[in-house]
């Protein structure tokens, strides 16, 4: 009966300024698990049915610094002002369910750093810059230390101008996943107030271009994911993103790269461009801006080929993936072979030519220990060998078919097999052209057989009666 009681007792709301909030007393006891890891204090209240924030935070040990608290997969639907602390506070509320939050959310604890509200049911009209206010202090709101924002899979389709201008030192902003379609320009003004923002996620949404007011204010940006948006081509804004170390652009309908795609980029040190399904030309000095480009990500695209330059005079790739892209042959030229860490071309439809036989000549012993590694195909045999295991035979092979060429390169075998399908579309046309001209003059010959008046009637005047 007794603990009947308590667990009653443990459930009850406390009043707080006429709000409700959850009971906090005895909750390490029986509902949250907390334990102290050095000088961090970890309350884990997930899944746990809560419908309210804490009343009051449980008391840390004293030499604590920070209060981790983690909420996610309860039922607060509407979220209320966390409780004071003077620690750093680090909170999870994700998965569950929020769709209101309250003004001051974080007033009495400016020293938050991580605040994750990602998949619940935020809309754009809950997101405003009093929800982020600190406590007013002589006519100013004093600014939260906020560091981490994490908004993503909610239901935001923009954000207010001022959202951000009580967070100065928001250095992590995730927004993946929303209903976003275009950068309105309440959107674009809230981004002034990021000028300290080192990663930005704008993933998922429907993004088809972004304009430049958005991105001259992100000075200190590292990385940018902007995948599975409509972008049909890099955005140009980009260009003002000097301090932009990595990008991630996979899963757009982007058609092609070319030289002019990633000018003014010079920091870009890491590029995924995978799952580009509508991409089919890699052309010549697409990366060449890119001095300090250190690993990209290609997989999944459309190219049979990619352009020998394609990378220009780069020569300090590590890894390199461009698995699953449909490539028929790769260009010795391409990338410097001999320095890569990583490298993965499987499941393409590469022929057994002698350019992949000098590339993993130059390959690293590390790379070609990979038995699962690629495989190609052999005209001669009609069987499929592994790249890593080819010997220097198919070069011979291939000088026999070109023996007009002295160095038998994959630019050759390219070249012939664009004019034997030539020559083949050609051929069919002639032959369907020649078909339907003799099925027509068949047709005119057997209408004119069947016509009644086969030969031509002479009009005389002369013979004609008055």
């Amino acid at each position: 009966m007794k603990l009947l009681m308590f667990k009653v007792l443990l459930l009850m709301m406390t009043f707080v300024s006429g709000e409700v909030f959850q009971n906090s007393t005895g909750l390490c006891e029986s509902q949250c698990k907390c334990n102290s890891n050095g000088k961090n204090y970890n309350i884990d209240c997930r899944t746990k049915g809560m419908i309210n924030v804490l009343a009051n935070w449980p008391e840390p040990p004293k030499n604590s610094n920070t209060i981790i608290g983690m909420f996610t997969r309860n039922n607060i639907t509407n979220l209320k002002a966390f409780p004071p602390t003077n620690l750093s506070l680090v909170v999870y509320f994700d998965h569950c369910g929020i769709a209101e939050l309250d003004t001051g959310l974080m007033e009495n604890c400016i020293q938050i750093k991580h605040l994750d509200l990602s998949y619940n049911s935020i809309k754009a009209n809950q997101l405003h810059s009093d929800v982020f206010k600190g406590p007013y202090n002589n006519s100013v709101y004093e600014p939260i230390a906020l560091e981490h924002l994490d908004l993503s899979y909610n239901k935001i389709h923009s954000l207010e101008q001022n959202l951000f201008e009580h967070l100065p030192n928001l250095k992590y902003l995730n927004l993946e996943g929303n209903h976003f379609r275009i950068f309105d320009k309440p959107s674009v003004k809230s981004f002034q107030n990021l000028n300290q923002l080192q990663q930005l996620f704008f993933g998922e949404n429907r993004f088809l271009y972004i304009p430049e007011e958005a991105m001259k204010p992100l000075t200190e940006l590292i990385i940018l994911d902007l995948s599975g948006n409509i972008f049909d081509f890099v955005p140009n804004s980009l260009v003002h993103l000097k301090k932009l170390k990595k990008l991630s652009v996979d899963r757009n309908p982007i058609i092609e790269f070319t030289d002019q795609t990633f000018v003014g980029l010079d920091s870009l040190e890491e590029i995924s461009a995978a799952d580009l399904k509508q991409m089919m030309f890699i052309k010549t000095n697409s990366f060449m801006p890119l001095k300090n480009l250190r690993k990209i990500n290609l997989s999944g695209m459309n190219v049979t080929n990619i352009e020998d330059e394609a990378f220009g005079d780069i020569r300090h790739i590590r890894e390199l993936n461009l698995s699953n892209c449909n490539l028929q042959s790769l260009p010795v030229k391409l990338v410097d072979w001999s320095v890569l860490n990583v490298l993965d071309l499987k499941k393409n439809n590469f022929y057994c030519e002698c350019d992949l036989f000098n590339i993993t000549t130059r390959l690293s012993a590390d790379i070609k220990r990979d038995k699962e590694g690629p495989y190609c195909h052999d005209f001669k045999s009609e069987k499929q060998y592994e790249v890593y295991s080819l010997g220097s035979d198919v070069c011979f092979e291939q000088d026999n078919i070109l023996n007009w060429s002295g160095d038998g390169s994959s630019s050759d075998m390219r070249i012939i097999r664009t004019s034997l399908i030539m020559l083949s579309i050609l051929l069919i046309m002639s032959v369907v052209v020649a078909f339907w001209l003799a099925y027509n003059k068949l047709v005119l010959y057997k209408r004119n057989r069947s016509y009644p008046f086969a030969s031509s009637v002479m009009y005389n005047p002369i013979l004609t009666n008055n």
